[in-house]
């Protein structure tokens, strides 16, 4: 290894499944938590964010909801569960957002999501950057065969990721069309 490149930090599944293996388990149940900002394509220059932000959140709730102008709605999250590929279920909290909702949202101080808590971001130089207006999609994942041997486990989440990302995508693409 070239010393001087830092060393990949293991991922929370690898050490999970270590810690596992030293305790001799030998299956485990699986649930794993995915969060997706996708930014909309907009010009910044033509309008104020805060009028951006109502145009998004009016076309992406006519988008999910079809009467949602009759009905005045402004603004949205839904929660919607699903089942994807591989046995999994998830449940999903999906909306429309600004960039100053991003950071709450991420360490889900706000919402609706059955998943844990992020560590906080403490060092606000090391927060991205984010787009001023994006689709918001909190996903928890479950396997219906609760107990899989240990040693798939992180195969298990790295297939589910891709799943999650395609489901975010989806979502942004059905809100921002």
């Amino acid at each position: 290894m070239d010393e001087t490149q830092p060393a990949a930090r293991p991922s929370v599944e690898h050490v999970a499944v270590t810690v596992a293996s030293l305790l001799g388990v030998e299956t485990i149940a699986v649930g794993t938590a995915f969060q997706h900002v996708v930014g909309w394509d907009i010009d910044e220059s033509e309008q104020s964010i805060e009028d951006l932000a109502i145009s998004a959140h009016l076309r992406g709730s006519q988008a999910m909801i079809s009467r949602a102008a009759e009905l005045g709605v402004s603004d949205f999250a839904l929660l919607i569960d699903g089942v994807a590929d591989g046995g999994w279920t998830y449940q999903a909290e999906i909306g429309v957002i600004t960039e100053a909702e991003v950071h709450p949202r991420l360490t889900r101080s706000v919402g609706r999501s059955v998943a844990y808590a992020p560590f906080e971001l403490t060092v606000e130089s090391s927060l991205p950057s984010y787009p001023a207006v994006g689709t918001f999609v909190d996903s928890y994942w479950v396997n219906t065969d609760p107990w899989i041997p240990l040693e798939n486990a992180t195969d298990q989440v790295t297939a589910t990721s891709c799943q999650a990302s395609k489901l975010a995508e989806k979502i942004h693409h059905t809100l921002h069309s």
